[in-house]
């Protein structure tokens, strides 16, 4: 079961991971930070994303996500652009899989 916490903190800020991304693939995103690969299905990242762009942080805040007890502290501007990511990539699988079921029904 995955369980996923997105919360604010008044914190000092340091980064644990260098490099994030987000991909989709067949029909899953994954988010990726460093050399780990979080799976999520569409409905979770669309949950994730729409949270973390609707979050207003005072100064010195961070938001906290936490997914399956692997936490990830982001600032403002990189929850921003991983919230966009996670947003984008969820509708290209939710796309995928709207494709692959047409598919799947013309052949079938």
């Amino acid at each position: 079961m995955l369980k996923v916490e997105i919360a604010k903190k008044p914190t000092i800020y340091v980064p644990k991971y260098s490099k994030m991304a987000v991909r989709h693939d067949h029909g899953r995103v994954l988010l990726l930070a460093d050399s780990k690969a979080i799976d999520l299905s569409t409905v979770v990242a669309h949950k994730i994303g729409f949270a973390m762009a609707s979050a207003k942080l005072a100064p010195g805040e961070i938001i906290v996500l936490t997914i399956n007890g692997e936490r990830i502290e982001l600032l403002q501007d990189t929850a921003s652009q991983l919230a966009a990511g996670l947003l984008r990539k969820a509708d290209d699988a939710d796309d995928f899989q709207r494709r692959l079921n047409n598919v799947t029904r013309a052949t079938g």
